[in-house]
């Protein structure tokens, strides 16, 4: 919707059109990604894996190897996963993660699959 807004002080008058778009927010994708891949090989391009999002306000994200061992967990969506397990960089393989999130307004959003580190 377009609105026109008027202020005036008496003497000066300013017009303006203002457009209001309202859209609706979903608590999932396409609003949270996670990136399939990345590539943590310190070329300072891709290094970082990161929950990406808008107006999520709670979340757990988990990252598991094959064998069932906590590479990485955050409950913040600043922090992200360089690819390092026990200090030591993971060799490329498919990794498997679990993600609950609460966004804005209190939706819920659950997503598990998988993330491949290449190298």
């Amino acid at each position: 919707t377009t609105y026109q807004v008027t202020i005036s002080d008496g003497e000066c008058v300013a017009a303006q059109n203002v457009t209001v778009r309202v859209v609706d927010f979903v608590c999932g994708n396409p609003s949270i990604y996670i990136p399939n891949a990345f590539t943590p090989n310190k070329d300072n391009r891709n290094d970082w894996l990161f929950v990406r999002g808008n107006n999520i306000t709670e979340l757990y994200f988990v990252i598991y190897n094959r064998w069932g061992e906590v590479v990485f967990e955050t409950n913040s969506q600043s922090e992200g996963w360089n690819g390092y397990f026990k200090g030591e960089p993971v060799d490329p393989a498919v990794f498997v993660y679990y993600l609950e999130a609460t966004c804005e307004g209190g939706q819920t959003f659950f997503d598990k699959g998988n993330i491949t580190v290449i190298e």
